[in-house]
């Protein structure tokens, strides 16, 4: 099928990169510990040096920024909506070989197709659901890199079949974060409302059962912080 094809192509040009291959990355590791507060290190060594210990970590990154590149590739006009359907399915089926980061570039597209019904069918509620749009406005990859950990905080982290909750540490606002986490869970309502009663009931049951929600953790710089956002807790449009 043409996405195993883009999928290869895409790792083989990503493992031939200089920048990429495993002792670069580790040097790359080991410049970022070095530029880290020590008592960080043991936080630096747990999230970051332990994963370069896998004896093939870089294919793993490799695989990641592969399947990235699928859901940015431009498919032919009379293949791209038959192709973001496929792709829409990963939500559910493919585990953690697609990335948080490329899941919600998926989210962010249902989210642009529900915007203008959503302000049609919330009139009252219009500046709360423009000020959502704007925190979806994600242009770079950077940018998508970041609601990372929204997605997953959201929906948890798996683990062969079973799913764990997320709580991750942030230096957005607590405003921002609220905002972000109601704008994800909306436009995933959007995604599941085109999906039939029936098969959300038999085909995907056992894997909307299994989302943990977890918490996010607004940080200031020294590291430290004041509240705590349940992501479980917040609104959906």
């Amino acid at each position: 099928m043409i996405t195993g094809f883009v999928v290869a192509m895409a790792k083989d040009l990503f493992g031939k990169t200089p920048e990429l291959k495993a002792e670069a990355l580790r040097k790359r590791a080991e410049e970022l510990r070095q530029k880290t507060h020590p008592e960080a290190h043991e936080l630096c060594d747990l999230c970051l040096t332990g994963f370069l210990s896998r004896p093939k970590f870089a294919e793993e990154i490799h695989t990641h920024l592969a399947f990235d590149f699928l859901y940015r590739y431009q498919f032919p006009d009379a293949w791209r909506e038959a192709m973001f359907d496929f792709l829409a399915v990963s939500l559910f089926a493919a585990g953690e070989t697609v990335p948080g980061v490329s899941k919600t570039r998926i989210i962010k597209a249902y989210w642009d197709r529900s915007y203008e019904r959503l302000l049609k069918k919330h009139p009252g509620e219009r500046g709360e659901i423009q000020a959502l749009d704007r925190e979806m406005k994600l242009r770079t990859y950077r940018d998508f890199l970041e609601w990372e950990v929204i997605h997953h905080s959201i929906l948890g982290y798996g683990v062969g079949e079973v799913e764990h909750p997320v709580t991750a540490f942030t230096l957005e606002s607590a405003e921002t974060l609220r905002a972000r986490c109601s704008a994800y869970k909306s436009a995933l309502r959007a995604f599941l409302d085109e999906i039939g009663r029936e098969e959300l009931e038999t085909t995907f049951r056992a894997k909307l059962k299994s989302w943990k929600p977890g918490l996010l953790a607004p940080c200031r710089e020294d590291g430290a912080f004041d509240v705590v956002v349940s992501t479980g807790e917040l609104p959906v449009y």
